[in-house]
């Protein structure tokens, strides 16, 4: 499948075989040409599974997705991140993400 990613050029196939293949680099550029929510959220749960937080952590600051990025730094022990964090819930107001 590897092979396959050199001569894929439709983006979605390109992006769901390089996830298949475990590839989360091509992955993250595929994601970011088609920039689409539903994208990013797979590859956030995909880097996951496979123990690239950094990887998470950008796609779910492309998607602001709050509740999962703060549970991730929790999860990796990131208490300056957290705090960043709290700040922007309390002026967003949101009293799940505090």
């Amino acid at each position: 499948m590897q092979i396959a990613l050199l001569f894929v050029r439709d983006e979605l196939t390109r992006f769901n075989l390089a996830l298949e293949c475990g590839n989360l680099q091509v992955a993250q550029e595929t994601a970011m040409s088609m920039d689409k929510e539903e994208i990013w959220s797979r590859l956030a749960t995909e880097a996951l599974r496979l123990g690239n937080p950094q990887v998470v952590e950008t796609a779910l600051r492309r998607i602001k997705n709050v509740e999962r990025l703060s549970f991730l730094y929790v999860l990796l022990g990131d208490t300056e991140k957290l705090r960043k964090m709290l700040k922007v819930a309390k002026k967003a107001g949101g009293m799940m993400s505090r």
